[in-house]
């Protein structure tokens, strides 16, 4: 009997007719590797040039802690040493790994470790957009919240200023009030006029639509006019300059989110300079729009501040002292009205914040 001839291997099989485990590295879109107890790298599929952008070569051998972001190596450390004293132990473990273009990735490793061998088993997977649609979701709710959280604080601090402007309105029938007197009381029911106003822009920002009915204002005029207020709250040792171009014509914003603006900018400038200086608040024309410019003489701005100063509830201030909303709010105000604000500055030099306004009638 003629005896049968061994299977002939097939293309993607090894000599027993198995699938090539190398063919199955390549193709998967996993980063899969093995790593020693020493941290090193020793073996690692083409995947993960194609996500972290690094080919094989550069890989072997190397740190995996080298590729991890700074601020998740000691969680992954303290992983990979509860998982080499289980033999055929896994875990799941999410960190930030860095690509060889300088940009952050998410990454969902599944560990398996081999402590008679020495080695760990490494399975990632890309999950950085989910993590991005996982954060939006969460600013989502947070704003949500946010925005009930400011309406509730508006009524009741309108109350308050129902009570104080009623209370300057009494004191104003006294005739025997000196001129000092009555320029104080003039200051108090001005800025109580002002809260108010402000109040009115807080609910108009918490509701569900956004920022409401659009209403236009002239910018010099508004700045004129909140000038005296912003003084006052001035240090001695600060100085207000103010410089205004004509022929801006209006811009589409209310004069209300106006001072709200000028309020907040003008207060951040000032703690920005604890040791005195000045401030110049100035208007200038632009392409289909007005420009504000808020420069001060302080501290500065340091660059990862400058990264994340438009984050809401992010402050640099001491607690108690700021809510971290402020940049924040101005930022959603010129969004609504398709205005937009940037900021340079360097430590130790001061800081420019420059809004751009677009016109009432612009398109």
């Amino acid at each position: 009997m003629t005896p049968m001839p061994p299977p002939q291997k097939k293309a993607g099989q090894n000599a027993e007719g198995l699938p090539d485990p190398e063919r199955l590295l390549a193709l998967s879109s996993d980063m899969l590797g093995v790593m020693g107890f020493d941290g090193l790298l020793r073996t690692v599929n083409p995947a993960w040039q194609c996500t972290l952008g690094r080919a094989p070569g550069e890989l072997l051998g190397r740190p995996l802690l080298d590729l991890v972001h700074p601020e998740d190596r000691e969680n992954v450390q303290e992983t990979l040493r509860k998982l080499s004293s289980v033999e055929g132990g896994e875990t799941c473990l999410v960190n930030r790994c860095l690509c060889r273009d300088g940009k952050l990735k998410w990454l969902l490793w599944r560990l398996t470790a081999s402590p008679a061998m020495g080695l760990y088993y490494l399975a990632a997977s890309d999950i950085t957009p989910q993590k991005a649609l996982h954060v939006k979701l969460l600013r989502l709710q947070m704003d949500s919240q946010i925005g009930r959280i400011l309406a509730g604080v508006a009524h009741d601090f309108n109350n308050i200023l129902s009570v104080i402007g009623g209370c300057a309105v009494m004191m104003a029938a006294d005739r025997e009030m000196s001129a000092q007197q009555a320029r104080d009381l003039e200051d108090i029911t001005n800025a109580a006029q002002r809260g108010a106003e402000l109040v009115r822009v807080m609910i108009d920002l918490c509701r569900p639509e956004g920022a409401g009915e659009r209403r236009d204002s002239d910018l010099n005029e508004v700045v004129l006019r909140m000038e005296r207020l912003l003084r006052l709250l001035l240090r001695k040792n600060i100085r207000l300059s103010v410089s205004l171009a004509e022929g801006l014509g209006r811009v589409r914003l209310d004069s209300g989110r106006l001072d709200q603006i000028l309020l907040n900018l003008v207060v951040n400038a000032r703690d920005a300079m604890p040791d005195g200086g000045s401030i110049t608040l100035k208007t200038l024309p632009a392409e289909a729009g007005a420009r504000l410019v808020v420069r001060d003489t302080g501290v500065g701005i340091p660059p990862d501040v400058q990264a994340r100063m438009f984050e809401p509830f992010f402050t640099t201030k001491p607690r108690g002292k700021g809510t971290g909303l402020g940049l924040s709010t101005i930022q959603e105000i010129l969004a609504h009205c398709g205005g937009k604000i940037s900021v340079s500055s360097r430590p130790g030099e001061g800081a420019t914040l420059e809004l751009f306004l677009p016109r009432a009638d612009a398109r």
